[in-house]
């Protein structure tokens, strides 16, 4: 972050919100569409990236993650909340965890194959100046996820 930040997301939303995410079913078929999704492209890249901005405490991102038996995907979450990536680090070990503003990412052109952006304000400028050139971000796949009302 290139300035301090006063978030209204604390410690006790977020174990709210990873118990809801990691207890329950609710997002399971969310979780599980997405990997499928990226196992269905099969990114040429090894390791793969996948970014989840605005991760949170960042249950989506891992349990997506898990969904890889192998070490060929690299997962980095951020989140402009401290509470929320300190919680992450705790929580979790394998993927990169940054406390930064996802419409000022910190992140080179083209670092990332798959960008991630579940129930968290988006900014698609920054989502396409870091996907690689073969990536994709699962705003083009919104729609398909989603029952029709």
């Amino acid at each position: 972050m290139t300035r301090p930040i006063t978030s209204d997301y604390g410690k006790e939303l977020f174990e709210a919100r990873n118990k809801i995410i990691t207890e329950s079913n609710l997002y399971s078929p969310l979780h599980k569409a997405v990997a499928k999704i990226i196992k269905v492209h099969e990114i040429s890249a090894n390791p793969a990236t996948i970014a989840d901005l605005g991760c949170g405490e960042v249950s989506h991102l891992q349990s997506i993650l898990e969904s890889f038996s192998n070490n060929s995907i690299i997962g980095v979450g951020l989140d402009i909340s401290k509470e929320g990536i300190i919680m992450a680090s705790k929580k979790y070990g394998n993927p990169i965890w940054l406390v930064g503003d996802l419409g000022k990412s910190p992140f080179s052109d083209n670092s990332f194959d798959v960008i991630l952006n579940i129930l968290s304000p988006a900014n698609y400028n920054e989502f396409k100046r870091i996907s690689s050139r073969n990536g994709f971000s699962t705003k083009k796949f919104t729609l398909p996820l989603l029952p029709h009302r």
